[in-house]
């Protein structure tokens, strides 16, 4: 995987030492008030027994969980990936952030970062991000970085929303933006 760099962010690959920091983050309550619906939300003990699993899932050749770190101080705001969903059809777009580092734009940074090296570079032909409908935050963050709701879809007993967008118009939009600043 390669490593992602933005105006305030470095994107790297996930590697055991963010284990630690992941745990907490998923063991806070806020963080996964939309993620936690059918079970309690995870001790720090039980989140940092789980972490493995973001190293086990499956992904396109060049993509995978990045660690979303400050470009300054490497310190550790959350995680983003692209990954394959379910049955493999869909590479999904999810990213968490530690709750201390909403609301200024980072999951919006990361996302773009990610959208442009998977379409750019990887030649994906669409993303998709299932998001819990009472989950505004990460709604605007997806419609931002143009994915559009699609529908709705059963996913761990929950109805999620469905955001999608295609290559074709990820390349639209962004050259509209680049018409716009010329």
């Amino acid at each position: 995987m390669k490593t992602l760099i933005s105006e305030r962010l470095c994107l790297r690959p996930v590697t055991t030492r963010d284990f630690p920091a992941m745990a907490a983050m998923d063991s806070d309550p806020n963080v996964m008030r939309y993620l936690c619906l059918k079970s309690p939300v995870p001790t720090y003990e039980q989140a940092l027994e789980e972490q493995h699993y973001i190293l086990e899932l499956s992904a396109p050749q060049g993509a995978g969980t990045w660690a979303i770190t400050c470009r300054t101080t490497q310190a550790f705001y959350g995680w983003i990936w692209l990954v394959y969903l379910g049955d493999g059809k869909d590479i999904d777009f999810g990213y968490r952030l530690a709750q201390k580092f909403w609301g200024y734009g980072y999951a919006t940074e990361a996302g773009r970062q990610v959208a442009h090296y998977g379409f750019s570079d990887l030649a994906i032909s669409y993303l998709a991000a299932l998001i819990h409908p009472l989950n505004l935050a990460s709604a605007r963050v997806a419609q931002k970085l143009g994915l559009s709701l699609t529908g709705t879809v059963d996913s761990f007993g929950t109805a999620l929303d469905r955001y999608a967008i295609s290559r074709e118009r990820y390349v639209a939009l962004l050259s509209s933006e680049e018409e716009c600043t010329a």
